[in-house]
């Protein structure tokens, strides 16, 4: 099976880019709708490019719901329950979370051993527990960001005066004319290569403030794949929290 060509259909004020995948196994069409939003027809060996048009055509308005929905379901926020079993984030990777109840216990006590956050705590009610976990992922981000800062700040031959780390609703960095950095606690629970575009891009703010040509230049220097990262960011941010 080979993929071999790129089609679209106009549906009311949208067009539907879709890919198609020849089979000679195969002897209808198949449309069928993936996330993130991509759209995949399986067609026989011997379908014109009309007839693939039209059965897209057909099927735009089930196809547009679909792709809505993918859409719809990538910005709701996630939000975590604390309970046994359930997947917390760390560097894009999800780990369980095994709680242990303990009335004698003073604070939590959290832990990310052998692939399992624990937690000792003497009460699993959410709203207690989420101020603590922000408070360890702060301590994390905290060292790994200062640590990305330290590789890439050589690079970009610059110096910032502070780092802090803060809660950040609608930023994941922001970088003061007086040359401070500010840092999303969340940006810990994104992937290491994403955590590295969020400092470089405040790093390049030390030298550029404005989104100009000159700052887009400077970034792509040092991360020439920058926009994969910062799609990756815009795709799956919000699901980033606790």
């Amino acid at each position: 099976m080979d993929m071999n060509k790129e089609l679209s259909v106009a549906y009311g004020n949208t067009t539907i880019p879709f890919e198609v995948e020849y089979s000679s196994r195969r002897r209808t069409v198949q449309i069928a709708v993936h996330a993130p939003g991509k759209v995949l027809i399986t067609a026989p060996a011997d379908r014109s490019d009309k007839e693939l048009l039209d059965a897209v055509s057909k099927k735009a308005r089930w196809i547009t719901q679909k792709l809505y929905m993918m859409k719809s379901m990538r910005s709701q926020p996630v939000v975590r329950e604390f309970v046994n079993g359930e997947s917390l984030l760390y560097l894009g990777r999800n780990y369980r979370l095994a709680l242990q109840l303990d009335q004698n216990a003073k604070k939590p006590v959290i832990s990310l051993t052998k692939g399992v956050f624990s937690i000792t705590t003497k009460t699993s009610d959410r709203s207690y527990l989420r101020p603590f976990m922000i408070d360890w992922y702060k301590h994390k981000a905290d060292q790994k960001i200062r640590e990305r800062i330290n590789y890439f700040a050589v690079k970009l031959d610059v110096n910032p005066k502070e780092i802090h780390i803060k809660e950040q609703k609608k930023r994941w960095g922001s970088c003061t004319s007086t040359g401070n950095l500010y840092f999303n606690w969340r940006c810990i629970l994104a992937p290491a290569p994403v955590i590295d575009y969020i400092v470089v891009h405040e790093l390049c703010h030390l030298l550029e403030l404005k989104h100009s040509a000159r700052f887009w230049t400077l970034l792509r220097a040092v991360l020439p794949d920058f926009e994969t990262r910062k799609q990756w960011l815009k795709d799956n941010g919000v699901k980033l929290d606790v």
